[in-house]
């Protein structure tokens, strides 16, 4: 994970018993049987810097993802990725150990499903778009001054913050105006590589 960032992964223990709180190295997780069980390569072996958060232990913790819009527990495992300063860069629900993994690390995510929130003065989001087009990725873009449900869906899922751009990945991994070097990394490949 790049240096500054702070990950933690929330879990629910019992759809969850292969995680314990504490530093969680991607091995140890065990996808529920609800979730994919795609394989994971040996790069997603690594040990995650996540730090794994029982929701049931953490007394703050449900209300903290229910506020971000997440539904508990069906979204859970829940990676959510915050700067030194305490704002929220990457969220990502229903994660396998291996997504969890490059998540935390942030990591090739290859989505095949791109939705950018914006606006077209943005100059951030002219970055963002550059980035995605030189990856070759196919993205669809909502402009949140013309749509105010879209901005409403950002600032639910950002804590309550407009920021712009927001990405949404594949239906699962939020992330909040990423560095260019974060944005590349996390589309690495393209579609469905």
């Amino acid at each position: 994970m790049s240096a500054g960032l702070v990950c933690q992964l929330f879990y629910d223990p019992a759809r969850q018993p292969g995680l314990a709180p504490g530093p969680a190295p991607a091995p140890a997780f065990q996808p529920s049987a609800s979730q994919p069980s795609a394989s994971e390569s040996p790069a997603s072996q690594s040990p995650s810097p996540c730090e794994a958060v029982a929701i049931d232990a953490a007394p703050d913790a449900a209300g903290r993802l229910e506020r971000l819009g997440l539904t508990l527990p069906d979204d859970l495992p829940a990676a959510l990725v915050a700067g030194s300063d305490g704002r929220l860069r990457l969220v990502g629900v229903r994660l396998t150990g291996g997504e969890a993994a490059r998540v935390a690390a942030g990591e090739a995510w290859r989505p095949t499903q791109v939705v950018m929130y914006g606006t077209a003065w943005c100059s951030d989001c002219r970055l963002a778009r550059r980035v995605l087009d030189e990856a070759g990725v196919a993205y669809t873009e909502i402009d949140v001054e013309r749509d105010a449900s879209a901005a409403a869906v950002v600032r639910q899922r950002s804590g309550g913050r407009q920021v712009s751009p927001t990405l949404l990945l594949d239906g699962r991994l939020w992330a909040f105006n990423p560095e260019p070097a974060l944005l590349r990394r996390l589309v690495a490949a393209g579609s469905g590589g």
